[in-house]
């Protein structure tokens, strides 16, 4: 029986539809995000990393990689990748961080590598000194905003996600009712400092249950590009 399925990591099943983020605006607005506000003073290189595996943040990869082309910073692009989930990355993050090619800024696709990404640059004693961007609002991502570690998240509602899932369900179920299309997309929202607490709010038992689990995996699962 067909379901309402929210998320790309379901294509080829059978479903109703599928629910995302416009995945290729979403990297590139975390470009814009890290360059629109000023020019590069000198050359370096930011961090993308996500499951890139996966097709949402593929794309999501490719549409910051544009952009940060189209900026014409003198910066170099390093992707961390990894093809299991969950996935621990602090540690190449952390030699990254502490390596004689200085980072300007990291960007994460996905919640765990957020979590990551942020270990990495606290115990580098690099918090306020690297722009981070992360994934989602969730309890661990929220306190490392109020830390002053990340700058900006982009969070892609899942709530909302599964909202229009449920609608989907209940009007092919109760109704007969197909979806018109065979993906719903759902913009993303850019989370500052000053927004954060009003998106903590509106997140359904945030206290309870919006926490991120991340789990360890071996390293050689994990493959860094330029």
């Amino acid at each position: 029986r067909p379901g309402g399925l929210v998320g790309t990591g379901v294509e080829g099943k059978k479903r109703l539809c599928g629910g995302m983020n416009y995945e290729s605006m979403q990297g590139k607005v975390a470009a814009d995000l890290l360059t629109i506000f000023g020019q590069v003073e000198s050359p370096g290189k930011v961090i993308i990393c996500g499951n890139f595996a996966g097709t949402d943040q593929y794309y999501n990869a490719m549409g910051f990689e544009r952009r940060i082309w189209e900026s014409k910073q003198p910066l170099d692009i390093y992707k961390i990748s990894y093809d299991e989930d969950p996935v621990q990355v602090a540690d190449i993050i952390r030699r990254e961080l502490e390596g004689s090619v200085p980072v300007y800024a990291i960007y994460t696709c996905s919640t765990r590598s957020t979590i990551a990404m942020c270990r990495a640059i606290e115990e580098s004693g690099m918090a306020g000194k690297v722009h981070a961007i992360g994934s989602d609002v969730f309890q661990e991502s929220a306190q490392f905003m109020r830390d002053g570690v990340l700058q900006a998240i982009l969070h892609s509602r899942p709530t909302t996600m599964s909202y229009q899932a449920a609608q989907v369900m209940t009007a092919y179920l109760a109704y007969g009712e197909a979806p018109p299309d065979g993906e719903i997309f759902i913009d993303p929202c850019i989370v500052l400092p000053g927004s954060l607490e009003y998106y903590v709010k509106t997140i359904p038992n945030f206290g309870d249950e919006d926490k991120a689990r991340l789990f360890e995996i071996p390293e050689g699962n994990i493959k860094m590009t330029r």
